[in-house]
């Protein structure tokens, strides 16, 4: 008969986070020219429920937390909510510091913070893509990754399927914007600063055979209405105007509000 012992060495036993639900946020960050690095995903190990599996790869980045970056990831994109808002000064404890006022429409100013509601490689649960400014016009602007895959791959899959098909229907690979040569863009803001923009990064092959590669599959495909439906009421939350002020609204069963911080700016509106 087995001993205890030698049963549990046989059982996968992944760390897993004992604080409160959260949907965790995963960032853009920008890559440094002098030392040649790209942009990275980017995610707290704290707001995971586990670890994640590749291609995650522990962060040092930050002092005093952990967290987990990638500088290429799949995503399949579920919804998304996009608000306005304006940069404001703040004065707390003595010190000065920003912080962001929201607001309902848009107004000359102001810029627009997105969020979208992803399946994400290596990760066991929906996570919400924050960002803004530059970043957003690369994700969501005319030529951005959004209208890039809908007019493109996703169009093309629902001629073939004779039907519409949901957004998560294909991974998406995103990394840094590259040039002709394959180096990493770094793109000039106008404001002193580079930053190292994502890009949809389809491989140079078939399409016939991207719509194979890249097919999340049926079961993923049904996960994703099931999300769809957790989100349903966080598509139409907006921070400041019906009671989602400091979070990313999206109530999890212990009622907890996920976490979200205040990026860094760009000044510039999608």
């Amino acid at each position: 008969m087995s001993t205890f012992a030698e049963r549990i060495a046989t059982v996968e036993t992944p760390v897993v986070n004992d604080a409160a639900p959260t949907t965790p946020a995963i960032w853009w960050y920008n890559g440094n020219k002098q030392a040649k690095t790209p942009g990275i995903f980017y995610v707290k190990g704290t707001a995971l429920q586990q670890e994640p599996a590749e291609p995650w790869t522990s962060s040092q980045r930050f002092e005093n937390e952990s967290g987990f970056e990638t500088p290429t990831l799949h995503l399949a994109l579920i919804t998304w909510r996009q608000q306005p808002y304006h940069v404001v000064e703040v004065v707390s404890g003595g010190e000065k510091r920003k912080d962001r006022r929201y607001i309902a429409e848009w107004e000359p100013g102001a810029q627009i913070h997105t969020e979208i509601v992803c399946l994400a490689e290596g990760i066991a649960e929906p996570v919400v893509w924050s960002f803004h400014g530059m970043t957003g016009r690369a994700v969501m602007g005319k030529t951005g990754i959004f209208n890039t895959y809908r007019s493109g791959l996703l169009r093309e899959a629902e001629q073939i399927a004779g039907k519409r098909l949901p957004l998560w229907t294909f991974w998406l690979p995103i990394s840094t914007l590259v040039n002709a040569k394959g180096q990493v863009s770094y793109t000039d803001t106008g404001h002193g600063s580079l930053v190292t923009l994502p890009m949809l990064a389809l491989a140079d092959t078939p399409q016939a055979e991207l719509l194979d590669t890249l097919f999340v599959g049926e079961e993923w495909i049904s996960y994703g209405y099931e999300v769809r439906r957790q989100f349903e009421r966080w598509r139409t939350q907006r921070r400041g105007l019906n009671g989602s002020a400091k979070s990313n609204g999206h109530v999890n069963g212990n009622g907890s509000l996920s976490g979200d911080e205040l990026l860094d700016e760009e000044a510039l509106p999608i």
